[in-house]
């Protein structure tokens, strides 16, 4: 059984290791950007739309080329057993790979529930679909 003394030598080595000597270097100050006298720089013209983008309803409509990401859009499904889909588009549907429920902003007047599949389709490719238990209608999302 190690003495006392040995035991203090060995945490005084472990501390002083743990320990770094030296404090950590600072991280560089971002340079600043010099404006004209009198204010901001010009922006500059907006952006040029993306592809798909200025359709009626678009945001672009309000001036803004901002576009929400993973946009659910309208699918055609044919559900099996259990509401599970059987068919999405023109595709047949060769497996289940995970299912799962989303509830969120129950709290709100726009309370989100929807019943997602994530679904193996015929060729190979993977689909994540949902469909909407508030309002109805079936759902393609991509992540």
């Amino acid at each position: 059984m190690p003495g006392q003394d040995e035991l203090r030598d060995f945490r005084a080595k472990r501390d002083a290791r743990d320990t770094p000597s030296m404090p950590p270097p600072k991280k560089p100050r971002s340079r600043r950007v010099r404006h004209k006298p009198g204010g901001r720089p010009d922006p500059g013209p907006p952006p040029a739309p993306m592809p798909g983008e200025g359709s009626p309803g678009a945001d672009a409509a309000a001036g803004s080329a901002l576009r929400r990401l993973a946009t659910p859009r309208p699918v055609p499904v044919v559900a099996g057993d259990r509401g599970v889909p059987a068919r999405v588009g023109p595709l047949m549907v060769e497996a289940l790979l995970e299912e799962w429920v989303v509830e969120d902003r129950w709290w709100t007047g726009r309370p989100v529930r929807r019943r997602y599949f994530e679904l193996v389709l015929a060729g190979g490719r993977n689909a994540v679909v949902f469909r909407d238990l508030v309002a109805g209608g079936w759902f393609a999302q991509r992540a």
